[in-house]
């Protein structure tokens, strides 16, 4: 049986095309998955497949030292896409797509690991499944290579799933910001919630807010401001569920100043005074620069120095990512 005909073009299969042309929505979807993956893609031979039906299929196929998965298709429904990989073994775990077992036209199981992402859904899942993977996990810095001439040696996979570099997620942030101002303003309504939805979650989760709001006297650490409106709670290391919304992780901290602390060009030293990047010295934050931070007279409300040193780490990370 032929294989059907594959293009990265897809003007060059007409079924595909015309799904994609009828479906707007879906097609955008599909490119933001595809661009991700070729991103890093390290094989020869991928393409939209030109089959006549209500859905697109993009495949890509494996490498040589390929050791997880026979070949990774791409369906994009007009809701969703879904990237099927077909693996060598059954999976389990959380975080790891959906595992399934189907069987093909001769009545045999086989395996698949599958990722649902509508529109609206991080890539951050599949993203970590492919730095697994010897085809899609090559150093992202080197130039691309295609086939097995000047392909890096290859490295097993590691045994957890990868972490984004800083890179990685300033990029991501980016688009993510990038996407949220491309789209459509349907009524001042919808333009005003928006905004107004964005401030709350800057703000911080109420209760976790009330309480860096308590501890610090309604105060930021850093300036002394009292402007309560513009008061911000502030995770010291990155928000991961309700176990990092604790008062040693947090810094009650002024609109501007928590958008630095974040972007990594201010911190805190372990003597609890404040460090501003060189960039900004030069600035009306300069003057910030080896003060002392504003604790809480409560101990226990403080911020942890391990949280903190963790955060002058992932500081340090994003001004060498961003250079």
């Amino acid at each position: 049986m032929a294989r059907p005909k594959r293009s990265k073009n897809v003007k060059a299969c007409p079924n595909a095309d015309r799904w994609i042309r009828k479906h707007p929505d879906a097609a955008r979807n599909l490119g933001r998955i595809i661009k991700l993956m070729n991103g890093c893609y390290e094989g020869g031979y991928q393409g939209y497949i030109n089959r006549a039906t209500n859905f697109v299929e993009y495949r890509f196929d494996p490498i040589e030292e390929e050791r997880h998965f026979q070949h990774v298709q791409l369906f994009a429904r007009q809701k969703h896409v879904v990237v099927r990989f077909t693996v060598f073994a059954k999976r389990t775990g959380k975080g790891l797509g959906i595992s399934k077992t189907l069987k093909n036209a001769h009545g045999h199981d086989y395996y698949v690991l599958e990722f649902h992402v509508a529109a609206d859904t991080s890539l951050d899942a599949l993203e970590a499944f492919l730095s697994t993977t010897a085809t899609f996990s090559r150093d992202r810095t080197a130039p691309p290579s295609r086939g097995s001439a000047g392909r890096r040696p290859y490295k097993a996979a590691p045994t957890s799933l990868g972490q984004p570099t800083p890179r990685d997620a300033i990029d991501r942030a980016e688009l993510v910001a990038a996407k949220e101002l491309a789209e459509p303003i349907t009524s001042e309504g919808d333009a005003r919630e928006r905004e107004l939805r964005a401030v709350f979650l800057r703000r911080g989760q109420g209760t976790f807010r009330r309480a860096l709001l308590n501890a610090y006297e309604k105060r930021c650490a850093v300036t002394g401001c009292a402007m309560e409106e513009i008061l911000e709670a502030a995770h010291i290391i990155p928000y991961k569920g309700d176990e990092t919304n604790r008062c040693d992780n947090g810094l009650l901290l002024r609109a501007d100043i928590h958008t630095l602390f974040d972007l990594g060009l201010l911190w805190i030293n372990p003597e609890m005074k404040i460090e501003i990047a060189n960039a900004l010295q030069r600035t009306e934050y300069g003057k910030l620069h080896g003060k002392r931070l504003r604790l809480p007279t409560d101990t226990a409300s403080r911020p942890h120095p391990k949280h903190l040193e963790r955060h002058a780490q992932i500081a340090s990370e994003l001004r060498e990512a961003g250079r």
